[in-house]
């Protein structure tokens, strides 16, 4: 399965683990995932470490998928972390999610780090 969905801290802080053929249909997913997961304040972990292919037009495919979009835009998304993105995934994090505070990481640990140091600094949200 190339998208697994774990707690981190729940229901604060969730882990979606991309991997392998990465397809339009697994970029749909992932928004259905994480909206069936939070409906709370949230901090997300994407991470990409592990994707081997991507769609040719991903940005494209990503504007065309309706639940990354209301993923996107979901009002309890407090920030997410992005683990090494390569140049075409940075592109769509640029594009989809311009409007959420975001980071990119090299290390799945700094950005478990980071997210928990950030939820931890607004305890009653």
């Amino acid at each position: 399965m190339p998208l697994k969905s774990t707690w981190i801290e729940q229901p604060r802080i969730l882990a979606l683990d991309c991997t392998g053929d990465f397809t339009s249909e697994e970029i749909d997913s992932l928004g259905q995932t994480a909206l069936s997961l939070i409906s709370e304040p949230a901090y997300i972990l994407i991470d990409f470490d592990q994707i081997t292919t991507l769609p040719k037009n991903l940005v494209n495919t990503a504007l065309r998928s309706n639940s990354l979009q209301t993923f996107a835009t979901h009002p309890a998304v407090r920030q997410i972390a992005f683990v090494r993105p390569n140049s075409a995934l940075h592109y769509l994090i640029d594009t989809i999610f311009r409007n959420l505070p975001s980071r990119v990481f090299e290390s799945r640990d700094d950005a478990i780090a980071f997210l928990k140091s950030e939820s931890a600094a607004r305890p009653g949200e």
